[in-house]
């Protein structure tokens, strides 16, 4: 049980403000479900906020295998600043990802490799497809 804020934020689908990077981590590494609301009521004293029931079903291994630090990281990177598109973040990212993002021709290059428009928000990325990006990392690091 925690607070219903912090569980709509959990299961946030892709396209919602409310997703974010722990979104994605949790998305990662469970399966969730909302079961229900606690009103405050159902406690003395009563709290000011409502609470929800969530189940965490622990995955056995990520969906895909990557780099989890590395995985950690781009999605990081992606949420740094919430208000700018995906292309922008991962312009910006820490120095580490600019290493394997420059000599792949850059951000928006493979952005087009994973089949993300630049444009997009970090927020409206699936996690097929912050797997997909770092898969593409992945490869980077072998050339």
């Amino acid at each position: 049980m925690l607070q219903r804020e912090v569980v709509d934020r959990i299961t946030a689908a892709a396209g919602s403000t409310e997703r974010g990077y722990l979104t994605v981590l949790v998305e990662a590494y469970c399966e969730t479900d909302k079961l229900f609301d606690v009103a405050p009521g159902a406690f003395r004293p009563a709290p000011k906020v409502w609470s929800s029931v969530i189940r965490l079903r622990a995955r056995q291994q990520m969906e895909v295998n990557v780099d989890e630090q590395r995985f950690l990281s781009i999605v990081s990177a992606g949420f740094a600043q919430r208000r700018k598109t995906i292309l922008n973040n991962l312009r910006n990212a820490p120095a580490a990802l600019q290493q394997l993002i420059k000599p792949r021709g850059g951000a928006s290059i493979i952005l087009c490799e994973a089949n993300i428009q630049p444009q997009r928000r970090a927020e409206t990325l699936t996690i097929a497809e912050w797997f997909r990006l770092a898969r593409l990392f992945e490869e980077g690091v072998g050339r």
